[in-house]
């Protein structure tokens, strides 16, 4: 048990974004059944985590400062604090306001330990070749920023006379973000196109092209519905708006290569003919399903926050603009997000035995 509390993976919290995000999608769906079950899966989920991380920080700590300076292990850690919101996100939804107060300062003041250690790092030290910095977890500098101006602008009202000040914080935060996600798509573009990959490159995280334009607009959006109700700050709804709706349109532009993307690595990758029936009719199996095929892997839960993100993103916006026809569209994605989140968590439960099954027989 030593060994995996010294190893855990940095990405760990990505389980709980995902499973959390999940849950807040069915609930604005409207499916309860699948929403609080969700909940208190990460009702068990966070706390044991959370125990395994501070374990690790308290006995490993030497492993935990070298995953900090790893060019892209370092990004993953970030999981955490969005994980944290997410997590925030869903107390908050059944009225857990004090609790979820904790975890907004929690992931505000491990993000600014975070954010910058990491990005110090990367400027003192020796600076690598793009490919072995930049990947889709880069993106996760844009996903906690924009998770600390969800979680305060949806908390805002619950500081009572300073309202207005939270507010304008999770509005700045949600504006940095913004030039953040500009500048680093840049960067994760230019690896994409202008150096070498192959189908073994693609990684759940990639999504996160998506995924950070979508927790972009459902701050956006949660940011404007609290604008209306301030008095000093209504200036800035018409301007937040025209942004949101342009990085939904950027988050809508990615889904068909994010798609082709997973096609052509879970069609490819250790198959030497030609694939199955099961994985042509549909990919996505490979990551709960298959013996010598499954492909499931922690980063693999990178791909499912994204998904239910740009539910719940699409559901916020159709709350402030005229959008309704987006309904049944969202709709069938909502349940196409959730097949991928089960078939992700079918493949971590089959993990979790493998790992078990070696443990009894050491």
């Amino acid at each position: 048990m030593g060994e995996y509390i010294e190893n855990l993976h940095p990405a760990s919290f990505a389980a709980v974004m995902a499973t959390g995000i999940i849950s807040i999608a069915f609930k604005g769906l409207g499916y309860n059944f699948i929403a609080m079950p969700l909940l208190a899966l990460n009702l068990v989920l966070y706390p044991v985590l959370l125990c395994l991380l501070l374990a690790r920080v308290l006995l490993y700590p030497t492993t935990l400062l070298n995953d900090l300076k790893h060019p892209k292990k370092g990004f993953t850690l970030l999981t955490f604090v969005a994980g944290t919101n997410t997590f925030g996100m869903q107390l908050f939804s059944v009225n857990f306001v004090g609790l979820t107060k904790i975890l907004w300062f929690t992931g505000l003041v491990c993000w600014t330990i975070l954010i910058y250690f990491i990005l110090i790092n990367l400027i003192a030290f020796k600076s690598e070749p793009i490919e072995k910095v930049v990947d889709g977890a880069t993106l996760l500098i844009i996903v906690s920023t924009q998770s600390i101006a969800l979680l305060g602008s949806t908390l805002a009202s619950a500081f009572g006379l300073n309202f207005e000040i939270v507010l304008f914080l999770a509005w700045a935060f949600w504006a940095a973000g913004f030039i953040l996600y500009l500048v680093i798509i840049t960067l994760v573009i230019y690896r994409l196109i202008f150096k070498t990959f192959e189908p073994k490159d693609w990684t759940g995280p990639y999504w996160i092209c998506m995924g950070a334009a979508a927790i972009t607009t459902l701050a956006g959006a949660t940011i404007v519905s609290k604008l209306n109700l301030s008095t000093n700050l209504k200036d800035l709804i018409l301007f937040t708006k025209g942004i949101i709706l342009m990085t939904w349109s950027i988050g809508t532009w990615w889904i068909p290569i994010l798609l082709f993307m997973d096609i052509w690595k879970f069609t490819q990758i250790d198959i030497s003919d030609k694939a199955p029936m099961w994985i042509n009719v549909f990919p996505w199996f490979r990551l709960g399903l298959g013996r010598k095929l499954n492909i499931y892997e922690i980063p693999s839960w990178g791909r499912v926050f994204p998904l239910g993100m740009y539910t719940v993103c699409t559901i916020a916006l159709m709350k402030i603009m005229p959008l309704s026809f987006l309904w049944p569209v969202i709709k069938y994605w909502g349940w196409f997000a959730f097949i991928i989140w089960m078939l992700t968590f079918i493949g971590a439960m089959r993990s979790i035995a493998v790992f078990l099954l070696k443990e009894r027989r050491a």
